[in-house]
C-alpha cells in the first residue's frame, strides 16, 4: 500500500480548497478503498493516485474568486449543528465587501475560510496553509432586514433552522446513498440493457454558522461552501420541476420522494438545487409545518405530488407509487407495473375501477366545489363507486396509508382551483380524494360521505316529486 499511502501524503499537503477535487473524484467512483480483492486494491490506489494528481495541477489553476474584494481577516464563531446539538470553534474568516447575489429574501458575500489546520509555524514559515489564495472558498448569506419581523433574535432563529434543515437533508442523502448502494450490489440496476440505470449518489453541502464577535451587534450569517459549476434547481417547493433542460434529472426527483418514503410521511425534501449532484440549500415540508417559513406542511407534500412522476429509480428502490387518475387508467398497460406489491393491488383495483368510471362521464362543470354540489348532479355510477370505508388493516407504510396526506391535499386544491398548478377539475378532485379515504384520512372520509348522503337526498326529493 506504499502507492496509496504517497497519494495520501501528496494530498494531505493540498490547500482546502483544491483536495475537493479528489474527494469529487473518489465520490464519483463509488469504490472503497478498503476492497479485499487485489484487482480492487490496484484500481482503488490508481484512483487515489489520479486524484492526487489532478489536485496538484489545479495548484496552478485560477481560484475562482482571485478578484473579488475581500476585507480584513475577522475572527468568528462558527457553530455547526452535528448529532442533533451545536459544536462551536474559532475561525478566522475574510469576507467580500459587496454582495454577489441577491434574492427576494437573502443577500449573498463571497468569503475564504482560513483552514484549521494553520498552525503557528505555518504562518512564520509563511507556507501555504497561511496563505489566503490557498484557502477554501465559502458563501455568506444573511437574510434582510426586510424579510424578517422580530429583530435579531429572530434572524438568528431562521438561521438556525436553515443549518438544521441541511443537516436533516443530508442526514437523508446518506441514507439514499446507502441503499442505493446495497441495490447496485444486488444487481437491480442493469447497466447491459439498452437503457441502462444510472447509479448517482447525491451530496449535501455542510452548513454552519458564523458570528462576527468583533463587529457592532455581533451579526450572525449562513455558511456554506462554493461551489463552481453550472448551478441548477432541479424542483421548487410548491411543485416546480425542471423540465426546460434537455433532458430531466432522475436522480434528484428520486430523492425527494425518497425522503418522503423513508420519513413515514413526515417530511419531505425539495427544492433540490446545486452543481451536478452536490446539493445545497433544500427546503422541508414536514406534516406539522413547522421547519421554517418555506415549510408548506401537508399543502406541500401536495403540490410536489402534483408534478412528480416516478421514474426506474423510485421503481427500483421500491418507493410507494402516486398515481392519478390518468395514470390510473393507463396502469393495466404499463409494464413498469412489474414490481408492484401484493399490499397495494386492492388499493390500486379500487381506484383503478374509479379512474374508469370517472372518464366515461360528462366532464364536470368546474364551479362545482361542495360536497353538496357534486351529490346533486354525479352519476349514481359514480357516487356508488366512492369508497366510504378504509381499507381494513393496511399497514402504515402502505401506498393507501403513505399518501393519503398528498392525496387529500391535492384533492382540495383541484376542486378550490387556489394554485396556479393545479386547475379545477372536479373528477381528478373526487379521485384523489377517494385515495385518500382508502387511507383512513378522516376529512376526505367525511367529503364522500356528505357526497353519497347529497345524492341520497336528491334520489329522496326527486321520488317525493
Amino acid at each position: 500500500m506504499a502507492g496509496t499511502r504517497d497519494a495520501r501524503e501528496a494530498r494531505d499537503e493540498l490547500p482546502d480548497f483544491l483536495s475537493a477535487a479528489s474527494e469529487n473524484e473518489l465520490s464519483d467512483s463509488n469504490i472503497c478503498i478498503r476492497c479485499k480483492t487485489p484487482a480492487k486494491k490496484r484500481h482503488a490506489r490508481e484512483l487515489w493516485r489520479r486524484a492526487a494528481r489532478m489536485a496538484r495541477e489545479q495548484l496552478f489553476a485560477t481560484d475562482p474568486l482571485q478578484h473579488v474584494e475581500l476585507g480584513e481577516p475577522e475572527h468568528v464563531v462558527r457553530r455547526r449543528w452535528i448529532n442533533d446539538r451545536w459544536v462551536e470553534d474559532i475561525a478566522e474568516i475574510r469576507m467580500s465587501k459587496t454582495p454577489f447575489a441577491e434574492g427576494s429574501l437573502r443577500i449573498c458575500y463571497h468569503a475564504k475560510k482560513m483552514s484549521s489546520r494553520c498552525t503557528l509555524r505555518h504562518r512564520q514559515q509563511n507556507s501555504k496553509h497561511a496563505q489566503w489564495a490557498y484557502q477554501r472558498n465559502y458563501v455568506l448569506k444573511v437574510y434582510k432586514s426586510t424579510s424578517v419581523r422580530g429583530g435579531g433574535q429572530r434572524l438568528r432563529d431562521m438561521l438556525e433552522g436553515d443549518v438544521k434543515v441541511q443537516g436533516e437533508a443530508k442526514a437523508l442523502a446518506d441514507q439514499y446513498n446507502k441503499e442505493l448502494r446495497a441495490l447496485l450490489k444486488a444487481g437491480r440496476f442493469d447497466r447491459r440493457s439498452p437503457q441502462p440505470m444510472k447509479f448517482k449518489c447525491v451530496d449535501m453541502l455542510e452548513a454552519s454558522l458564523v458570528t462576527f464577535i468583533h463587529r457592532p451587534n455581533k451579526p450572525t450569517y449562513f455558511m456554506e461552501s462554493y461551489i463552481e459549476g453550472h448551478f441548477s434547481k432541479y424542483n421548487g417547493n410548491a411543485g416546480y420541476v425542471d423540465r426546460a433542460s434537455p433532458r430531466l434529472r432522475a436522480t434528484p426527483q428520486a430523492f425527494s420522494h425518497f425522503t418522503f418514503c423513508r420519513t413515514g410521511g413526515e417530511k419531505i425534501v425539495v427544492d433540490v438545487q446545486g452543481v451536478g449532484d452536490l446539493l445545497t440549500d433544500p427546503q422541508l415540508h414536514t406534516r406539522e409545518g413547522n421547519s421554517g417559513p418555506g415549510d408548506g406542511g401537508p399543502r406541500g407534500f401536495g403540490l410536489f405530488f402534483a408534478t412528480h412522476k416516478c421514474n426506474r429509480i423510485c421503481r427500483r428502490m421500491g418507493l410507494r407509487t402516486f398515481r392519478t387518475n390518468e395514470e390510473s387508467l393507463m396502469s393495466g398497460s404499463d409494464t413498469e407495473l412489474e414490481d408492484e406489491r401484493e399490499d397495494e393491488v386492492g388499493y390500486d383495483d379500487v381506484l383503478r375501477r374509479l379512474a374508469r368510471t370517472l372518464d366515461d362521464v360528462e366532464k364536470l362543470d368546474v364551479g362545482l366545489k361542495t360536497a353538496d354540489d357534486l351529490g346533486s348532479v354525479l352519476p349514481d355510477v359514480v357516487v356508488d363507486a366512492l369508497p366510504l370505508e378504509p381499507i381494513l388493516d393496511a399497514s402504515k407504510d402502505s401506498a393507501a396509508v403513505l399518501l393519503r396526506e398528498p392525496h387529500r391535499e391535492l384533492g382540495k386544491m383541484l376542486l378550490d382551483d387556489d394554485d396556479g398548478l393545479t386547475r379545477a377539475r372536479p373528477e381528478a378532485a373526487l379521485y384523489h380524494l377517494a385515495a385518500a379515504a382508502l387511507g383512513g384520512d378522516g376529512e376526505a372520509l367525511e367529503f364522500l360521505r356528505a357526497v353519497r348522503a347529497a345524492r341520497d337526498e336528491r334520489r329522496r326529493w326527486s321520488e317525493a316529486h
